[in-house]
């Protein structure tokens, strides 16, 4: 196991981190995290690609990354009554 991949294991635990944050907690930390567990999904994508050298995997998290912004957005302003 190189670096990438145990990096990696650290960056799945934050999203598990994340994923309690999800289930408990107002709409808006709801929110907060799901943005939190995205962004470290990415970055533990990235790591995994590094530690295979698998270039599919750099493009998936490029699509993720592209779409987090708007989805996070369109989420907000469906629940914007409740934030």
């Amino acid at each position: 196991m190189n670096v990438w991949l145990s990096c990696s294991v650290v960056l799945l635990a934050c999203i598990a981190l994340c994923a309690i944050g999800v289930v408990r907690g107002t709409i808006a930390d709801r929110l907060i995290a799901l943005e939190a567990g995205t962004i470290a999904g990415i970055l533990a994508l990235l790591t995994i690609e590094e530690g295979f050298q698998r270039q599919s995997f750099f493009d998936l998290s490029l699509s993720m990354a592209v779409l987090t912004i708007p989805s996070t957005l369109l989420f907000a302003s469906f629940y914007r009554r409740w934030l």
